[in-house]
């Protein structure tokens, strides 16, 4: 679903819409493939649902968590990133939070992407910035172009969080479909919560679904 052949995995998306969740399944799916993984948390704004967040569940799985010293909420970048992103016995996954401003801190490492690279905006048509479809054409362009990648697929992933019903999904996708529909770009596949994924697909059988387990929780949900 995902490019299997690539070794460097890049998510954007603008505040909020999931690219978190679904950068730590790709990681760990592709850690339990005997794969070896790297994943950078190159969140730059909020202080909230971040992947290193999920630490213990990437250690636990074999993937090797990368973000650099932190003071407070400051804005971080992960030691070494460069050489490690440039290693060739390394799959790196980068969850960039930020919106256009991580988006342009990860466009100064450019030149480390080589061809082997797989770029994805996530979108959450549920969420500002990404609600309309001037906002939502408007922000992919500006990230893509701020993160210097030269091709973005887009994942669409319509949720509420845990709130998240069916008909949220579905309706979701079709909404995100057809605001996508002038800018040339299609949704390349669905995320859906994984306890929902079944029930998408039989709604959307010409749908490629990609159930996604919650992993992040809030501070008050632990």
């Amino acid at each position: 679903m995902l490019a299997d052949n690539k070794r460097v995995f890049i998510f954007l998306g603008e505040t909020g819409c999931g690219k978190s969740e679904i950068a730590i399944h790709w990681g760990l799916r592709l850690a339990g493939q005997g794969r070896t993984v790297r994943f950078f948390d190159m969140d730059q704004t909020k202080p909230l649902f971040r992947s290193r967040e999920a630490v213990d569940l990437l250690r636990k799985n074999n993937v090797m968590l990368e973000t650099g010293y932190q003071f407070l909420d400051s804005p971080i970048i992960p030691n070494a990133v460069l050489e490690k992103i440039k290693d060739p016995a390394n799959i790196a996954i980068l969850d960039v939070g930020g919106n256009v401003v991580g988006a342009r801190v990860i466009g100064q490492l450019a030149e480390a992407w080589g061809d082997p690279v797989a770029a994805y905006f996530v979108a959450n048509c549920f969420r500002p910035f990404s609600s309309s479809e001037g906002d939502m054409a408007q922000g992919l362009e500006a990230i893509a172009r701020a993160a210097r990648v030269r091709s973005v697929s887009v994942i669409c992933n319509p949720n509420f969080g845990e709130q998240t019903t069916l008909a949220d999904v579905v309706g979701g996708y079709r909404q995100t479909a057809a605001m996508l529909q002038e800018t040339g770009y299609v949704p390349a596949f669905l995320a859906a919560p994984a306890e929902l994924a079944a029930a998408v697909q039989d709604e959307l059988p010409h749908v490629a679904v990609l159930g996604v387990a919650r992993c992040i929780k809030a501070p008050w949900e632990k």
